[in-house]
């Protein structure tokens, strides 16, 4: 990442050196510029969460149980089942003073059951940190979910 900056950097400033034009010195007709705008209008209603090597978009600020996604990868609409399925060969002690309810589901694999008002998100991010997490992911349930208009 500080290399792209830096390089970045060093583009620009040769490009003003050199007198060459830079982006911002290439005129813009309007008509683009509308295009650009019309294209990079934001949903504030949809937010984008990356999780479960997927893209996923939801009409709430956090990831609790029962919540509605939108799995962009799929093109399928889901909902969150609350349970956090993680590979570890032993309970990350976290887990287990938060007393949540863990069931070993194989070898090394571990279904975390989470309390209804926790954010998935905040707990998967965290436990995608600790070194004796080899993988995470967030339960979502495909099956007979329709959308609802406020997912749409």
């Amino acid at each position: 990442m500080k290399l792209v900056l830096f390089v970045s950097i060093l583009l620009v400033v040769g490009c003003k050196e050199t007198g060459q034009s830079t982006q911002s010195d290439v005129p813009v007709d309007p008509k683009d510029a509308t295009k650009l705008v019309k294209l990079n209008k934001f949903d504030r209603s949809k937010l984008t969460y990356r999780f479960n090597n997927a893209v996923f978009e939801i009409n709430a600020t956090s990831l609790k149980a029962g919540g509605k996604v939108f799995n962009k990868s799929m093109g399928e609409h889901g909902a969150l089942t609350g349970k956090l399925v993680i590979v570890s060969e032993k309970i990350p002690k976290l887990l287990i003073e938060q007393n949540f309810k863990i069931s070993k589901i194989a070898e090394h694999t571990w279904v975390v059951k989470v309390n209804s008002d926790s954010n998935l998100y905040v707990l998967y991010k965290i436990l995608l940190q600790l070194e004796s997490v080899s993988n995470v992911e967030i339960s979502v349930n495909y099956s007979g979910i329709t959308p609802s208009p406020e997912m749409m």
